[in-house]
């Protein structure tokens, strides 16, 4: 990731200019318009997950793909596509092939929807065959994973459609301008939490003093006793670094072009935490709120950083700096929510030290993000 010492800031084009840049290119610019559509429809189409994921974590014995959690989440997909279908249908015309009319950076979206439809069909069968999965093998089935990737493809149409369109001069700054593309990200961080909701603090808080293990030891089928202390702790902080990697790299990603709206990250992350609190609230029981309010604050956090560190307009050092804080700003967050509520089990050196780990999992990121590639010499002739 390339940092500037000053933010490159374009306005909007004059018409002229736009029809310009219009022509030049094999298809047309997505409008901030459609975007709006888009990540609207999107957001029918990831709050049907979530709804599903509640639905299957509350009801664990579901045994059958036609449920009414499966219709949110489906027909949000197909509204979404409706959508893009309605825009490119506007765009064809005798001088454009169907593949030209799709605006541009929703190339992949199209594929992506191929995608998924396959996938949705596939899983279909998947189930009849195999039954409903259960637990980490329901994120973890191939059919699954193939929607993730499909839906993931579609969802990101806005992010795509609004590098073009910087990319041709024609892009306007302002809040409403701006927002498309982080609630894109959101999107995809949501769906990358959702598949690895096993090992997230935010929805499985084992740090929690009620989840404290009473035994020390866990008997297996083949005879082996292994240390429940240890199995839960381990989870736990696999957990923080994974999610600490995922919002680590929304928040990179999200300031990388040098603009952020403000109050975009309370908005972006407070919506994950609430969406993931929400879908795991059997396990979150007694401890939703503060929670809730932990993300809100987190990304109320990341907001000031950002105003500070200036991370997408000044140095490598400061965009390092606030990779490294947001995630342990998000990791103490949590273990200070459960300190106020339930208490946590865990000691000193292991809460302090999962802060500190997340703090270095979010500066690795931004410094591989920022490092230089570093050029090999090619060798003399002889």
């Amino acid at each position: 990731m390339a940092v500037s010492s000053s933010a490159s800031r374009t306005t909007a084009a004059p018409p002229a200019a736009r029809a310009t840049a219009q022509r030049a290119l094999a298809r047309p610019l997505a409008t901030l318009r459609l975007d709006g559509w888009i990540v609207a429809a999107s957001a029918w189409f990831v709050g049907g997950l979530y709804l599903d994921g509640w639905a299957h974590n509350t009801f664990p014995s579901l045994e059958t793909f036609f449920t009414p959690w499966h219709a949110v989440l489906y027909s949000g997909f197909l509204a979404s596509v409706a959508v893009l279908g309605w825009a490119i249908g506007r765009q064809h015309t005798g001088e454009r092939t169907w593949w030209q009319s799709i605006p541009a950076g929703y190339e992949l979206s199209m594929l992506g929807a191929v995608l998924f439809i396959a996938s949705g069909v596939a899983d279909m069968l998947w189930h009849i065959v195999f039954g409903i999965e259960a637990n980490v093998d329901a994120l973890l089935s191939p059919t699954h994973l193939a929607l993730l990737l499909g839906g993931t493809l579609f969802v990101t149409g806005p992010i795509r459609a609004e590098a073009r369109r910087r990319a041709a001069g024609v892009d306007a700054p302002g809040w409403a301008a701006l927002m498309p593309r982080l609630l894109a990200l959101t999107y995809v961080l949501a769906s990358l939490s959702f598949f690895t909701q096993y090992a997230n603090p935010w929805g499985g808080p084992w740090a929690s003093a009620v989840y404290q293990p009473v035994t020390s030891d866990v008997l297996t089928v083949g005879g082996r006793a292994l240390d429940a202390v240890f199995l839960l702790q381990a989870l736990s902080v696999a957990g923080v670094l994974l999610q600490a990697a995922l919002l680590a790299a929304f928040v990179l990603v999200a300031v990388r072009p040098g603009r952020v709206p403000a109050g975009g990250f309370t908005l972006t992350i407070g919506l994950y935490v609430i969406l993931t609190v929400l879908m795991r609230q059997k396990y979150d029981v007694g401890i939703q709120v503060p929670l809730a309010i932990a993300g809100i604050l987190t990304g109320v956090a990341a907001d000031l950083l950002n105003v500070w560190l200036r991370p997408g307009q000044s140095t490598a050092a400061a965009l390092r700096t606030f990779g490294a804080l947001v995630p342990a700003v998000a990791t103490g967050a949590t273990i200070l929510a459960l300190s106020t509520t339930e208490g946590v089990w865990w000691t000193i050196h292991l809460w302090a030290g999962a802060v500190v780990l997340a703090a270095a999992t979010g500066w690795l990121l931004a410094y591989l993000a920022t490092s230089t590639p570093v050029t090999v010499a090619e060798p003399m002739a002889p």
